[in-house]
């Protein structure tokens, strides 16, 4: 029984490549340095966690980083 949605395969390259723009993670360091790099992550991502336990660092750090 179909419920009138379209289904398609994604190769597994395809979604990871789809995976690393999304998350500006290609191509590498896409973003420049500064606030508005900051503001623009969050708006695509549409959140970013805040997590006080410094131990390799702090994760907003690491991923805005990244």
């Amino acid at each position: 029984m179909s419920d009138g949605a379209a289904s398609f395969r994604v190769s597994r390259a395809a979604a990871r490549r789809y995976l690393a723009e999304r998350h500006f993670l290609r191509p590498p360091r896409s973003l420049p340095s500064g606030k508005g790099s900051v503001l623009a992550l969050v708006a695509r991502l549409g959140s970013l966690q805040f997590d006080p336990v410094d131990l390799a660092g702090r994760n907003h750090e690491i991923v805005c980083g990244s």
